[in-house]
């Protein structure tokens, strides 16, 4: 994503992949098309490889041969692709894959004697259950299963699927199906086999027939309730499994408690913190969002209360203030926390209609948050860029909304951004990468003052890593498209 901008090309301008002759886990995650074409001619070479993940929404035509294979992970994939994939991986154990199928015909001939994980996802194509027994007969070792499919048949039982899992350990599914009969067809699933044998259950809600737990459930906000269907007998396992918990105007009805919230955002000021302590375990926050206009008191309780957080969001759920009340708002938050220093927050957004463009602000933003290392705002002026950088000491990403700048600098920013740039790493001796996304400027900082501090030389860094890459085993990029460096 923008916050690790260029690093693929940057690690491939020191290395060669084929130089990682012991190489066996390889993860390409939203990776350069020029990284991956150079990547994509060296796969070949690759012949201890074992696991492969690709996360990008393209279709590529791989170099490597999958004989030696063991897991491997497509983001996408055509159904004549996974057929060729599954004839030419023999010892292949884990596939999970995402398969984009827009003709009727679904045919899929390929035994596989070695698969014993497979994650399905077929999209853009509506398929009946007769056609997912036919293809699943493909893998007769399989134990774990996962299936994400829309049924056009409107049919589905707990009788057929027994046939279909009997020998499987696992098996999750999501079916996006409409049930004419929902209570009888929940009947079917309250088998001794699905209930006794497999302990397995599933529920219907907006036209889904899924398995419990699932991950339709892990972001909820105060109106969640729990599906009307179900073959469970307690609904406590929906609330266990919720990561995200989102208050836009009041809190959540519900005697169970929220266990598991590591995100909590919050929209409105007059919230009982009492009430959110009896119902959300906060002491596994590390993700918050706030109101400017909560007070200090409230904002005390909460901190001292998530010995976790990291990361910290105002104003971000708001939207029916005028421009004006986000100022004032905006200023008078600050001021009310001024005499608190939040150390453990590394990471804070703060609303774009909150514009950071005089030096006071930021003198309280550093006094307040001295440990940022990522900081997303709004600025009203160029040379706000500067003062931000000098100010955060530990700063490495910084993401800039530009909207609110004069005309007269938007056009200047527009026909000189390069060099804009170029000058501010001048002027506070920098390394930087950069990428304009209108109207967001991102920046990968490194001062340099703190390469200095700690010493390295560079060229033997690289001589003492171009030397270590028999050893390395596990190689992870994760980086964006249209960078620009400097």
């Amino acid at each position: 994503d923008q916050h690790t901008p260029d690093q693929s090309q940057l690690f491939l301008s020191h290395f060669q992949i084929d130089e990682f002759i012991n190489l066996q886990s390889l993860t390409l995650i939203e990776i350069e098309k020029k990284s991956l074409e150079i990547i994509n001619e060296h796969l070949n070479k690759l012949n201890r490889l074992r696991s492969f993940l690709f996360k990008l929404e393209i279709n590529i035509l791989f170099s490597m041969s999958f004989v030696n294979l063991h897991h491997l992970e497509l983001s996408q994939c055509s159904l004549n692709l996974l057929e060729n994939i599954c004839l030419t991986t023999p010892w292949l154990k884990a596939l999970n894959v995402t398969v984009i199928h827009e003709i009727s015909n679904f045919e899929f001939q390929c035994q596989h004697n070695c698969m014993i994980r497979l994650v399905l996802k077929i999209n853009n194509s509506v398929r009946s259950m007769n056609e997912i027994e036919k293809f699943l007969l493909n893998f007769p070792c399989l134990k774990h299963l996962e299936l994400f499919t829309r049924i056009h048949d409107n049919f589905v039982t707990g009788h057929q699927l027994e046939i279909l899992s009997k020998d499987l350990i696992t098996f999750k599914f999501i079916f996006k199906i409409t049930l004419h009969s929902i209570e009888e067809t929940l009947d079917t699933f309250r088998a001794l086999f699905w209930l006794q044998e497999k302990c397995w259950f599933v529920a219907y809600e907006n036209n889904y027939l899924y398995t419990v737990p699932c991950s339709m459930y892990t972001h909820i906000n105060e109106h969640f309730q729990p599906p009307t269907y179900s073959t469970l007998l307690k609904n406590s396992i929906f609330y266990d499994n919720i990561i995200k918990l989102t208050l836009y105007v009041k809190l959540i009805e519900t005697c169970h408690r929220f266990n598991n919230i590591t995100i909590l955002e919050i929209g409105y000021e007059n919230i009982s913190i009492e009430t959110l302590s009896a119902i959300v375990n906060l002491s596994g926050i590390m993700n918050l969002t706030l109101p400017s206009s909560m007070n200090k008191s409230k904002i005390k309780y909460l901190l001292n209360k998530m010995p976790r957080l990291q990361y910290l969001s105002i104003d971000t759920l708001m939207s029916n203030e005028t421009f004006e009340e986000f100022q004032n708002i905006g200023r008078n938050f600050l001021d009310n926390i001024q005499d608190l220093q939040l150390k453990q927050i590394c990471e804070l957004k703060i609303s774009d209609y909150h514009i950071i463009d005089d030096l006071y602000t930021i003198d309280q933003l550093c006094c307040i948050f001295p440990s940022i290392e990522r900081l997303h705002i709004s600025i009203g002026r160029l040379n706000t860029i500067i003062q931000l950088i000098n100010c955060f000491k530990y700063l490495s990403i910084i993401s800039l909304n530009l909207k609110y700048l004069s005309d007269k600098e938007k056009e200047y920013f527009a026909s000189k951004s390069e060099l804009i740039i170029d000058q501010i790493r001048q002027m506070i001796i920098l390394t930087y990468k950069y990428q304009m996304a209108n109207p967001c400027l991102h920046l990968w900082i490194k001062k340099e003052i703190e390469i200095e501090a700690i010493k390295i030389n560079f060229d033997s860094y690289v001589f003492f890593c171009s030397n270590s890459v028999d050893i390395c085993s596990s190689i992870t990029f994760s980086v964006v498209t249209d960078i620009g460096t400097g």
